[in-house]
């Protein structure tokens, strides 16, 4: 009991740090959107992609994050990761308009948003079962 207490006091203070990769993340992901051709561009895209991907989906079904509590703050720290996900998606499909593209984006986009409306059912009744 005490451990996994001790162990929920430690990832969320790991939190803040996950905070702010994730506002890196969203500037470069908005750079990527706005930013004309790059000879690094390729790379700075698939480096940004899979670190936002991976990052809200280990902060949201990860082994060490899975089994603590879902809370506000980690919440917005997902939603952050998976937005800045989407962003670098987006910069992708409108740099290149491949129909495919577009319908993977559509797919992705309809993915996020079942996981963020799942979020909010499920911050909605932790708040309940605890006031």
């Amino acid at each position: 009991m005490e451990r996994d207490h001790i162990k929920q006091h430690v990832l969320e203070s790991q939190l803040q740090t996950w905070q702010k990769l994730m506002y890196v993340a969203l500037g470069s992901a908005i750079a990527i959107v706005f930013h004309a051709a790059d000879p690094l561009r390729d790379i700075i895209i698939m480096v940004t992609l899979l670190y936002t991907t991976l990052a809200g989906f280990s902060l949201l079904w990860g082994v060490l994050w899975g089994g603590i509590p879902l809370t506000q703050a980690r919440s917005t720290v997902i939603v952050g990761h998976l937005f800045a996900s989407w962003l670098v998606c987006f910069g992708i499909y409108s740099y290149s308009r491949l129909p495919a593209l577009g319908m993977i984006l559509f797919g992705y986009t309809f993915l996020l948003v079942v996981i963020f409306w799942r979020i909010r059912k499920r911050l909605s009744t932790s708040e309940e079962m605890f006031p």
